[in-house]
């Protein structure tokens, strides 16, 4: 017989039932992978079966639902009644980071209850004398292989492609092309690179509310019409966050209280996470895109995330391969990698020659952080004539894959990958703005010489920036 759950296992499943009308989020997730068989006290699946039912519609669990949910089923008595089911749901009073470790205990015990089965059946069988020893051996690798690790979530295996298919390919009709000429596919990433205060965050919350509304960024242009963003802060607060949104949406003419607004914030979700980090922040990274139906996702920095050494590469490579690809598989959200620049020399003689393809692996750490991100953007600030005036001049290169990204100069209509800009001349206002007119002038080629970015500037003819950056 199989031996009697533990009190450890049992609190486990009433914390996950708990979480379920605490925790949307998670729910979503969760209802994909628990099923009624896997846990150990009766009542507990009827519970989860009833909450599955009346969450159908994607209406967050409440007890009234379920409620009702259990009495149309007849079960509302084999969990305890009302009773029953308000002792469960009073377990937790308010989310747990722990719920994943919980879900984790109760899916390893349902494992091990399903080996303890199957080893007694394969007793029974052996003790029958009715079976040969290969008979027994094939049934014995079979229930070794319940207890292999699963798959992780979007690692579906080697893929094998079709050469027909390969030769009937439609570059220009391709259903997966998100950004640019397949510059970003769907489940893509791309690593944006620049120095602190240069003003990252910014930069990626005008081009998520661009987006959102299925306008250009810069030359750079959405193949799906408007897209759905998913931005995660582990540094910036909601002041900072909201100045960025507001100067952006005060550089598009869009008032606060317009329906264009209201649109903007329904496909733009922003959060702050400054805990979770590794496996535990691929778990949350995946139930944020599901619950959110992102097509983008901005993790900003990326290593406010990952909890690693940057500059090993057998960490990183876990962290983007085994960690983060098998989200970007599953969900073919595009992700963007918010990192930094390493620091810059101190002056020409100490830098080594860079081409443009050496730009690729300008952040800071290990290169297995180009070499995975499908493309990369480095945001460099220019340099400055010596006895100019400080000013806010920058060029977003992009450096891997640019050729792909369909970007073409406003005044000569060829293609380019790289986009002159600045911080925008109103005062007080945090906004990129492309250079243009008196403002365009050729890029420094490589950014041998930077100085540090300034906090606050005031040239003489162009009015001052921005006091401080995201």
């Amino acid at each position: 017989m199989p031996a009697t759950p533990s009190d450890l296992l049992i609190e486990a499943e009433r914390h996950l039932l708990a979480s379920a009308f605490l925790d949307p989020i998670w729910l979503a997730a969760a209802k994909r992978d628990l099923e009624t068989r896997h846990f150990a006290q009766p009542s507990h699946g009827i519970i989860w079966a009833a909450i599955v039912a009346s969450t159908a519609d994607g209406a967050a669990a409440d007890e009234i639902s379920v409620t009702a949910a259990l009495t149309a089923s007849g079960d509302l008595e084999r969990v305890g009644g009302v009773a029953g089911l308000n002792a469960v749901t009073s377990t937790l009073y308010s989310p747990s980071p722990a719920v994943h470790r919980w879900q984790q205990t109760v899916l390893d015990a349902a494992k091990a209850r399903a080996m303890h089965t199957a080893l007694e059946g394969l007793a029974a069988k052996a003790a029958s004398g009715v079976f040969t020893p290969e008979d027994l051996a094939s049934e014995a690798a079979r229930i070794s292989a319940l207890g292999a690790p699963e798959r992780k979530k979007g690692d579906t295996g080697p893929t094998r492609f079709d050469f027909a298919d390969l030769l009937a390919f439609d570059k220009d009709a391709d259903p997966t092309a998100v950004i640019g000429n397949r510059y970003l596919c769907r489940g893509g990433s791309c690593l944006l690179v620049a120095q602190t205060g240069a003003g990252k965050s910014a930069l990626t919350t005008q081009a998520a509310i661009s987006w959102s509304l299925g306008q250009d960024f810069f030359g750079l242009r959405s193949r799906k019409g408007p897209l759905r963003s998913l931005i995660l802060q582990s540094e910036n607060d909601q002041g900072d966050v909201a100045e960025s949104v507001q100067g952006t949406m005060a550089g598009l003419g869009i008032a606060s209280s317009s329906e264009t607004a209201r649109i903007i914030g329904s496909r733009v979700a922003f959060y702050r996470e400054a805990v979770r980090t590794g496996e535990e922040f691929g778990a949350m990274l995946r139930e944020l895109v599901l619950a959110n139906q992102s097509d983008l996702v901005f993790i900003d920095p990326l290593l406010g995330f990952a909890g690693i050494d940057i500059n090993n590469q057998e960490q990183a490579s876990h962290f983007l391969r085994h960690i983060l690809q098998p989200v970007l598989t599953e969900t073919g959200v595009v992700l963007f990698s918010i990192h930094h620049t390493t620091k810059p020399p101190k002056s020409a003689k100490d830098a080594p020659p860079q081409t443009v393809n050496d730009l690729s692996y300008l952040g800071a750490g290990s290169a297995e952080l180009a070499n995975w991100h499908r493309a990369v953007m480095v945001l460099t600030k220019d340099q400055i004539p010596e006895g100019q005036p400080e000013q806010p001049l920058y060029t977003l290169r992009l450096a891997k894959r640019g050729g792909r990204a369909g970007v073409k100069d406003p005044e000569t209509g060829e293609y380019t990958t790289t986009i002159p800009l600045r911080h925008s001349r109103q005062q007080g206002v945090i906004r990129w703005e492309r250079r243009g007119g008196d403002q365009t002038r050729q890029p420094d080629p490589l950014p041998i010489e930077q100085k540090p970015p300034a906090k606050a500037f005031s040239p003489p003819d162009l009015g001052q920036g921005s006091d401080s950056w995201l």
